[in-house]
């Protein structure tokens, strides 16, 4: 591992950019700093041989500049994480999904493990396909590593949120019909439903969740 000197530096690096998300509206109003704050968490979890779980990276979420004592309690929190991590019994991507339908991970944590983009098409095949019992293991992984290139991830997102009228629009259509999406129909009604609730006002309790609702 690193010298712990500069594990610190970049422990504060990481506070710096958290802190400024947290006075500045989130992630939503700092889309910058919150691009460059994932790939610096992931860096420094990656010392420790942890992936970049949410569970991980939420370590990180100060609210103020950490003084020494509670980088040492982060440092050392890093440590039995690793440990923990690195000592479970090394199992198969399809294994791996499997277990994963019986535990609390996130579909998110489930898709860093995967190496799969944690992407909202990915997640909904998770949730309601893979959940749902609607196809198998090895069917679903091979959906997420048939969906995980960027530019088909960016064309759903596309026809996701953009509207049918605009340029981009219609070019990712015809991009997404020439590789026949699995699931598609279904996602895009899915995400239809998403937007419109999404528009709704919303209640206290709304305005607490992070969760995308499946």
């Amino acid at each position: 591992m690193e010298n712990e000197k500069l594990i610190r530096e970049k422990i504060l690096e990481i506070a710096k950019l958290n802190v400024y998300l947290w006075q500045n509206g989130g992630t939503t109003a700092c889309p910058v700093e919150f691009e460059r704050l994932l790939p610096l968490q992931a860096e420094l979890l990656s010392k420790f041989g942890l992936p970049p779980y949410r569970r991980y990276c939420e370590l990180f979420n100060y609210t103020k500049i950490p003084r020494a004592q509670t980088i040492n309690k982060t440092i050392a929190q890093l440590h039995k994480n690793a440990q923990e991590y690195l000592s479970k019994d090394v199992l198969t991507r399809e294994q791996f999904l499997e277990a994963s339908i019986h535990s609390a991970m996130s579909a998110y944590d489930v898709m860093i493990e995967l190496g799969v983009n944690p992407h909202i098409y990915t997640t909904f095949i998770y949730y309601r396909i893979l959940i749902n019992k609607k196809a198998g293991v090895a069917k679903v992984l091979k959906i997420l590593d048939f969906v995980n290139k960027d530019e088909l991830l960016n064309n759903i997102g596309i026809i996701s949120y953009c509207k049918k009228t605009a340029p981009e629009y219609k070019s990712a259509e015809k991009a997404l019909r020439a590789v026949e999406i699995p699931y598609l129909k279904e996602y895009l009604t899915y995400i239809r439903k998403l937007n419109r609730i999404q528009t709704q006002p919303k209640t206290t309790q709304d305005e607490n969740s992070h969760e995308v609702p499946f």
